[in-house]
């Protein structure tokens, strides 16, 4: 995903854009579409937490591999350890925020997790909050 940030020299304010994962055109100028500031930090961080480790060729490393943990028994070993694979793939590889707060949740009948974060985009005051649904696939 292409990351850009810029700062604007009036305001001395930081604006982030990404390009849209769906990478869609616009309706009228053809271009494709972006995302700007919160929208694109959230597509980035959702994108991180949704990708496996080894998933990408050149970047074994980027994800978090919580989809790979809801194949195991889960308890409260198992809730521990997605919440510091989230919190250590987000510090490793997004370094537009700052965590506050992971919470999750399992629903073992329905194999799936749910996943609340709560961060500041850097030079913001705002908490974002964001909630993620992950289920297991066969």
């Amino acid at each position: 995903m292409a990351k850009s940030g810029s700062i604007n020299p009036i305001s001395k304010e930081v604006s982030f854009s990404d390009l849209s994962i769906a990478l869609t055109p616009h309706p009228v100028t053809g271009k494709l579409t972006t995302k700007k500031n919160a929208e694109a930090v959230v597509g980035a961080i959702k994108n991180l937490i949704l990708t496996n480790r080894f998933e990408r060729p050149y970047d074994p490393l980027f994800g978090s591999d919580v989809r790979n943990r809801l194949f195991e028994n889960f308890d409260a070993i198992e809730q521990v350890n997605i919440e510091r694979d989230i919190v250590t793939a987000i510090q490793n590889f997004e370094p537009r925020v700052s965590i506050n707060d992971v919470t999750v949740i399992a629903e073992p009948n329905s194999n799936r997790v749910k996943v609340g974060l709560s961060f500041f985009i850097v030079n913001d005051a705002r908490p974002i909050e964001v909630g993620l649904e992950i289920e297991r696939t066969r």
